[in-house]
C-alpha cells in the first residue's frame, strides 16, 4: 500500500474520480428517493447566503490556493498532506460542479438537525481534520520555504 502513495498522480486520479463519482451519484439517488429531504444550498458553508457570482469567485481562488498546496505536498513527497489537500480539493470540485449545473449544492444528509450536508462536504471535512491532526499532533504541514 505504501508504494501506491509514492505515485501521487495515479492515487489522486483514482481517489478523486471515486469521490466525485460517489458524491454525484449519491446526489442523483437522493433526488429520486429522498426528494422531500433534499436541500438546495444556495450559500457557502453552513448555508451562509452569498450571490452565486461571489460564491464562484471565492471557489476559483480557493481552488487555485488548494492546487498550489497540493502541488507543494506532491513535490515534497508528503503523502499525509496530499491526501488531506486532495480530499478538500475533490470535495470542493464536486460541490462547485453542483453550483454550475444546478445553481446550488444539493445536500441531503441531516446532521443532528443542525445542518444538512453531502458526501463532498464530508470529504472536505475529513481532509481538514486529516491535515489538522498532522499539524497539531505529528509535524507541520508543508515547509513553505
Amino acid at each position: 500500500m505504501a508504494a501506491f502513495f509514492k505515485k501521487p498522480s495515479l492515487f489522486l486520479f483514482l481517489a478523486g474520480s471515486f469521490l466525485i463519482t460517489l458524491d454525484q451519484w449519491s446526489k442523483w439517488f437522493a433526488e429520486r428517493t429522498l426528494a422531500p429531504h433534499l436541500f438546495c444550498n444556495n450559500g457557502i458553508s453552513l448555508s451562509i447566503p452569498l450571490p452565486i457570482e461571489v460564491t464562484l469567485s471565492i471557489s476559483v481562488l480557493l481552488f487555485a490556493f488548494l492546487a498550489f498546496l497540493l502541488y507543494k505536498a506532491i513535490i515534497q513527497k508528503s503523502p499525509h498532506e496530499y491526501i488531506g489537500f486532495s480530499c478538500i480539493l475533490f470535495g470542493a470540485f464536486s460541490n462547485a460542479a453542483d453550483r454550475l449545473l444546478y445553481g446550488c449544492v444539493r445536500d441531503f444528509l441531516p446532521f443532528f438537525e443542525l445542518f444538512t450536508f453531502n458526501i463532498a462536504d464530508a470529504t472536505i471535512t475529513a481532509g481538514v481534520l486529516w491535515i489538522a491532526f498532522f499539524i497539531f499532533f505529528k509535524k507541520p504541514v508543508l515547509n513553505m520555504q
